[in-house]
């Protein structure tokens, strides 16, 4: 059972009709995550944490176990991969061997977090079995009873319960973009609880979604106004990565990227310079 042991007390047992079990975990190319040793399972939780005796839901976990020796096992670090809505279940196959250095000490683990994948997966389409999106009343039609607990607070939670199902006195954790503001809730609301805890990004919890994005623009706009804007020159691998993987402007984007390629290829590792590139005020930055 992936190394993690469904506990339910009896009232537990005695709510079985209020559970919604997971969706099945086959659009995953099983045979590849056998080849890479990975593991999926189920744990089972409280829809509402302050009903445990509730309706419960499953919360779908991958797991690639340890390499190294038992004797320098630290234990089991829990990714998250951004988003929100980005399903560690298909991430950690997708990006483990960026991690895999890691897999001397930890047993890696990542999940798909509420409203994403198989856990409670919000529908919005045209049917409740429609993945495409119809709009927020599809969402309430199809989603309705489940979107009240849908939200980083809640997955909060689900982390501190798998924690403590992995056998894990303190959660490590590693979290990219969005994954930083899942930590830092988790911080908040379990601080004794916090053990080795990387967040790869910089996110103000005060901003709404509209603010965060342009804060986004505005700091995007920065590097290219170097040295002015950013107080340091940047080099070519970084103005690449900014241009390449910051702006999000659909087919309107490949203009000044073929633009900014052709000025960066044979100046690789020199101070560059080049024009702004305004996104538009609709963009998706990442």
């Amino acid at each position: 059972m992936y190394g993690v042991h469904r506990e339910q007390s009896a009232s537990r047992s005695a709510h079985r009709a209020h559970h919604r079990p997971a969706p099945p975990l086959v659009p995953l190319h099983l045979a590849a995550h056998r080849a890479q040793k990975l593991r999926l399972r189920c744990h089972e939780g409280p829809l509402d944490y302050r009903k445990p005796d509730g309706r419960t839901i499953d919360v779908a976990l991958i797991r690639r176990k340890a390499t190294g020796p038992n004797a320098r096992r630290i234990g089991s670090l829990v990714l998250n991969f951004g988003g929100p809505g980005v399903s560690g279940v298909s991430g950690l196959p997708e990006y483990l061997d960026q991690y895999k250095p890691l897999l001397d000490r930890y047993d890696l683990v990542s999940f798909d977090p509420r409203g994403v994948g198989a856990t409670i997966p919000v529908r919005c389409g045209k049917t409740a079995d429609d993945s495409g999106y119809d709009g927020a009343d599809a969402c309430a039609e199809h989603s309705g009873a489940d979107l009240p607990y849908i939200g980083t607070s809640h997955t909060a939670r689900d982390l501190d319960l798998m924690r403590h199902l992995l056998g894990d006195e303190r959660l490590h954790y590693f979290g990219v973009s969005y994954g930083t503001a899942l930590g830092a809730v988790y911080a908040h609301l379990y601080p004794s609880h916090v053990g080795r805890l990387v967040l790869e990004a910089s996110v103000d919890p005060t901003e709404d979604l509209n603010e965060e994005q342009l804060s986004q623009v505005k700091a995007v706009q920065a590097a290219f106004d170097a040295p002015a804007g950013g107080g340091r020159n940047l080099d070519a691998d970084d103005l690449a990565y900014t241009v390449s993987d910051c702006l999000d402007l659909g087919t309107d984007s490949w203009s000044p990227l073929a633009k900014a390629q052709r000025v960066l290829g044979p100046h690789r590792r020199r101070h560059v310079r080049l024009p702004a590139v305004r996104p538009r005020p609709d963009a998706t930055i990442g």
